[in-house]
């Protein structure tokens, strides 16, 4: 009885209760959508580092990570086939590639930009190499260049460019390689600095004798890659550094977990905040009903059961705002999801693993946790103009008609 009288009361004034199931749905679709855009910024930035630099697992020296900011090529791993051979045995390990970075300043006629240069096997790299090619092709005698490097150094396919840099021996070394093609990662930091070449020229180049600087490892199971780097830790020598994705992000995988649970806060905040809206049309209705309020409770009703209408009709509210809100912004976010936006313009110099194209995820988690939140805010807030009804004596609401 109390639901179907709150029902009516709600479709009384039918202007309103648009006003005020927008304000609700302005509010929570913020909150969807800004959730599911952190997500997908965060976890973009994640995959960029495990894709570029660390794998679920990276093998170095202990040196290494020490001095990882210059890339010192001078920390090698030593008998490389045997490490490998001992990292494939593990049950978990889906793939096992060698690596190689190195800094360098490159230069071709009046043009001298800052690079950094990455051997990795060509035809059989985590990178995929040849999806991301805007032209060209990834041979093996050849080196790539990502687009906007190639446009500071003004090359294209098919010119030569001398690399020199310092070896593992603390001499100087240089190769020319023909450059057969041009890639865009759609992350600007790579885009603008990194050229890739073949890792047997990389070695050859850095005189290496064959061995390597970092091994990467990819789990077939992501939640046990704690596990799987504590058994290589054991199976491995302890002058080794064997440090899953989470250990090399360090302060910044806390950063991303403090900021997911503040913005969580925020977000809730942003709901909460609607609740204005809802105190004032309730108390606008309070003081329009009085004669009504003063009538149901000549009536019998108790004040229990008028503070329980005006929770149904906030609850209504909230169910009607948040479920528009919860379908409208949940295929917001999966659109988005698919098609991208492009910050290219914005992001073009931005020294972080981060996509050009942002695109947020879908959580029904997330979807159903903002609109509970809308209806319990809604529900919640009609208690203050409810109480204000219930301390009025039925005498008092009928006088004040």
């Amino acid at each position: 009885m109390l639901l179907k009288m709150a029902f009516r009361n709600v479709l009384r004034n039918k202007k309103r209760t648009l006003i005020t199931a927008t304000a609700i749905f302005v509010a929570t679709v913020i909150a969807i959508f800004t959730q599911g855009f952190m997500d997908g910024t965060f976890n973009d930035m994640i995959r960029n580092f495990r894709r570029f630099q660390t794998g679920h697992i990276r093998i170095t020296t202990k040196e290494y990570i020490e001095r990882e900011r210059f890339m010192p090529v001078d920390e090698l791993l030593f008998d490389t086939p045997d490490i490998i051979s001992v990292i494939e045995e593990n049950e978990n390990i889906s793939a096992v590639e060698e690596r190689m970075r190195f800094g360098l300043m490159l230069s071709r006629g009046e043009n001298t930009v800052p690079a950094f240069g990455m051997g990795i096997p060509f035809g059989d790299s985590m990178l995929n190499v040849e999806e991301v090619l805007t032209e060209g092709s990834a041979g093996k005698d050849g080196v790539l260049l990502g687009i906007g490097l190639a446009r500071d150094l003004d090359v294209g396919i098919g010119d030569d460019l001398l690399i020199a840099t310092q070896t593992s021996e603390g001499g100087l070394n240089g190769i020319k390689l023909r450059i057969s093609g041009l890639f865009s990662f759609g992350v600007a930091m790579f885009d603008n600095e990194m050229f890739l070449m073949d890792l047997q020229n990389a070695k050859k180049l850095l005189k290496t004798s064959g061995d390597t600087t970092e091994i990467l490892l990819t789990v077939k199971d992501v939640d046990a890659v704690t596990i799987t780097r504590d058994q290589l830790r054991e199976e491995l020598s302890g002058d080794l550094a064997v440090e899953d994705f989470k250990d090399q992000m360090g302060a910044m995988w806390t950063m991303v977990k403090v900021q997911g649970k503040l913005l969580l806060i925020f977000e809730l905040l942003i709901v909460f905040l609607s609740s204005f809206v809802i105190v004032n049309t309730m108390m606008q209705s309070v003081f329009e009903r009085m004669k009504e309020i003063g009538t149901l409770k000549a009536l019998g009703m108790t004040d229990n059961e008028l503070v329980g209408m005006f929770r149904y009709e906030g609850a209504i509210l909230g169910l009607f705002g948040g479920a528009a809100a919860a379908v409208f912004g949940h295929l917001l976010n999966v659109v988005v999801g698919i098609c991208g936006i492009n910050f290219q313009e914005a992001m073009g110099e931005v020294s972080l693993p981060m996509s050009y194209t942002m695109k947020t995820e879908a959580h029904w988690c997330y979807t159903l946790l903002f609109f509970a939140a809308a209806v319990f805010i809604s529900t919640v807030s009609a208690t203050i103009p409810a109480r204000h009804a219930k301390k009025m004596s039925s005498a008092d609401a009928l006088r004040n008609r």
